[in-house]
Formats: structure tokens, sequence, C-alpha cells
């Protein structure tokens, strides 16, 4: 097994209160639905939900091991039990030690656009032997289950960084300790809980506190001189190429074009990278083109900041025949305000065909702007359903959503695909 119980019962604070048939665990998870055989479930108290409630689905599922936090007493001894005041600290921890232990190339990906499709591109690029966190795991809990859940046969780990507050990076980077780090462009993406720009900034740049001097920092050319100013160091400024990227869409192709440089300066054959783009695919809800009937979709809306937006915005190559819609973007800030007249202004701009507001912050942006742009053929709703009733009565057509994860914008595809009467 990977993760043997002698090595787990190391972990401070750890103590073991029933011995069952299991002595170790090939991964984590603290949603018991997504248990597999020879798992460990970590039975956390949320906010909402009380892990321990779960751990008789956990079983099911085939957990064997359990992490519990509280003192409890379970009818089936064949469950191997460990408690910890803490499960996320044991977590983290557990990460931590697992991570020290692997003899693969750690790399941690941070910036506030195009993770994701960063580090999807990166483990696509670096070929089999590459391990890559799944979807967005990449905060303090998702982060080190990803680190524990890695094969112990991969050659390069991947894995995404993501903060929303400060604090957070000093757990992720004890964790992770990368041996190279990816530095994307910062924005003011989730400024809400950081004084400024600046000051997320030199938060994310803690990912690199445990880099020696030899250890590689990539970073674009946008920003690389702020980066070695604050660090005190030399980075490696990679310039790319997107002009063959541009059926990604504007935004994932930087990622793409960055992360392709990265592989080539990681010693991945060029040849080997240029076949490998050929099959490359972007995540669900990044740029995702979907047809439905006769509507053609274009889904970026797992999530939205001001930058992603403006990007996204300007990959739209036919304005006038498309219809989009904008939701708000969260966690902005006092800029809030600002930051959503700004982009409303550009889209208006670009004249699309329809151009549909969801939220409040939208909403609030055109009337400030309305009398600027007296004939545009722009409508705000503060409620999905009636944005979703206005869309139904439109003929189909092409239709691209942008919009923050809260509002869940994929699910107007099977309301309006079904919808083939206009």
């Amino acid at each position: 097994q990977v993760h043997t119980l002698s090595d787990l019962l190391e972990i401070p604070r750890s103590r073991l209160i029933q011995k069952g048939s299991a002595n170790g665990c090939n991964g984590f998870h603290f949603d018991s639905r997504l248990i597999k055989p020879d798992f460990a479930f970590l039975a956390m108290e949320g906010e909402s939900q009380d892990g321990h409630n779960f751990i008789d689905a956990a079983v099911l599922n085939g957990a064997s091991l359990i992490i519990v936090q509280k003192s409890i007493e379970l009818g089936n001894k064949d469950l191997t039990v460990i408690q910890h005041p803490s499960p996320l600290e044991f977590l983290q921890e557990a990460a931590r030690r697992y991570r020290n232990s692997h003899p693969a190339l750690f790399i941690g990906i941070t910036g506030s656009v195009g993770k994701t499709t960063c580090k999807d591109s990166l483990v696509h690029f670096m070929g089999p032997e590459a391990y890559g966190s799944p979807g967005n795991f990449n905060n303090t809990l998702g982060l080190p289950l990803s680190i524990l859940n890695m094969p112990p046969n991969k050659r390069f780990a991947i894995f995404e960084m993501g903060i929303s507050k400060p604090g957070e990076m000093d757990q992720l980077s004890h964790c992770l300790n990368p041996d190279v780090m990816v530095f994307l462009p910062v924005y003011g993406s989730h400024e809400g809980n950081f004084k400024s720009r600046k000051h997320l900034l030199n938060e994310k740049l803690l990912a690199s506190k445990f880099l020696s001097e030899n250890d590689s920092i990539f970073a674009q050319r946008i920003q690389s001189d702020e980066i070695e100013q604050i660090l005190g160091r030399e980075v490696s400024l990679l310039d790319f190429t997107t002009t063959d990227l541009q059926r990604f869409g504007r935004g994932p192709a930087n990622s793409i074009g960055f992360a392709r440089e990265i592989a080539i300066c990681l010693g991945v054959p060029t040849e080997d990278v240029a076949d490998r783009l050929h099959s490359l695919q972007l995540s669900p809800l990044r740029m995702e083109i979907r047809k439905k009937g006769d509507w053609t979709f274009l889904l970026d809306c797992y999530n939205a900041s001001p930058e992603s937006t403006r990007l996204f915005l300007e990959s739209i190559e036919l304005p006038r025949e498309s219809i989009v819609v904008l939701a708000d973007m969260l966690e902005l800030g006092e800029r809030a305000n600002q930051k959503h007249e700004n982009l409303l202004r550009l889209a208006i701009e670009k004249k699309f065909s329809r151009l549909y507001l969801l939220g409040s912050l939208y909403s609030s942006a055109w009337r400030f702007l309305r009398q600027e742009f007296p004939g545009a053929n722009c409508i705000s709703f503060e409620k999905k359903i009636d944005l979703e009733s206005e869309l139904l009565g439109q003929r189909p057509s092409f239709l691209a959503l942008k919009g923050s994860r809260f509002f869940k914008l994929e699910t107007l595809v099977d309301s309006l695909g079904d919808n083939q009467t206009c």
C-alpha cells in the first residue's frame, strides 16, 4: 500500500483508536461518494455537514481506514480508525511527507487566470509519465488530497496552487514544496480578501519560498520584472507564440502556449510536444464549444475574472452574429462596481447581436451606462429564470456564456437546446 499505517501514525497528534484489517491505504477522500476500495475516508466536521455521519456510506464504497476528528465508537470492528483533532492538518502533513519521499519532479502553478488550462496542457505535453491534480483541486484541502492520491511511479507531478485569502499559500507551499514554480500573470481575481493586487501578488509568490537558487521559476514577460524585483532573483522568462492556438480562444491559447514552452524547457523533444498538441482537449466549461439542436454554445463559465472576461469577449470572432451572456464576477472587493462597468463598456462596444446581463453587479453597471449607450441592445436580469425565459424566445444561433461558477450558466444549454420552435 502507498500509505502505511505506521507512517500515518507518525504524524503528530495522531492516535490509533481501533485496529482493524487495514494496514494502510492507497488514497484519501473526504467525500464518501468518491471513496474507492483501499481508500481512507476523512470524517471532517464542516460548516453544513459532519463527515462522521457518512462513515457507513464510505465503508460501503470500500473504505477500511477512517480518519476521525472526534472520538466515536464504531460497531464495525474490522475498520482501522485514526483520530486527529484536525483532519485537514493531518491531510496536509501526510501530503508533505509523501511528497518528500516521492522521486518525481514537483511543479507548482499559480496566478490569476489560466491555472487549470496551463496545468492540464503541461501534463499532456509532458506525456504519460506526468501526473496532474484533478480538475481545480488547488486549495488547502484539494492540493494535499491530490498529492496523496498521486501514483508512486510518476516522474513529473504538476499541481495548481490557488488561494482566496492571506495565509493560504504558506499552507500550500508547505505541502507541495515544489522543485519548479510557474507563475501566470496575477491580476485582481479574488482581490476582495486582499488589501491590493500587490498584496495578492506577494502572497502568491510565497509559493516559491522553499525553492533554491538552482530551482527554476518560469514567468511571462508581462510581469517578470515585477516578480524578479520582489523575489530578488532571476526568473526564466519564456516567450511563446499562440498563432497556431487560436482555436482554443484567446485566454486558453496563452496558457497552452506558455505550457508548451515550459515542457520544452523541461526536456520534452519539440516534435513530441507538437504531436501531442493535436490531441489536446481543454477541461469542460473552459472555452468549450457545444452544439445542441440548432444552437451553438460557447461555454466559459467555470469561473470569471476581469482579465478572463476580457479575453473571452475578444475571442468572439463574429460579434454581430453572436448572443452573449455575462454573469457577475464575484469576490472582486471594493472596486467590483468599477470593474463590471469597464467590462460592460467593452462588451457594448463590441456590438453583439444581443447582450444579456445576469446579477446585481452587471445590472448596476448597466443602469450607470445606459445613457452613455442609448442604442445598445442590452438587457439586464437579476434572476436566472427570467434570463432563461428571454433566451427561449430567441431564434437559435451562437450563444456565448461567461460568468462565475455560482451562476452555473451551463444549465441553460439543456433548456435552450430542447427549444426548436423559434
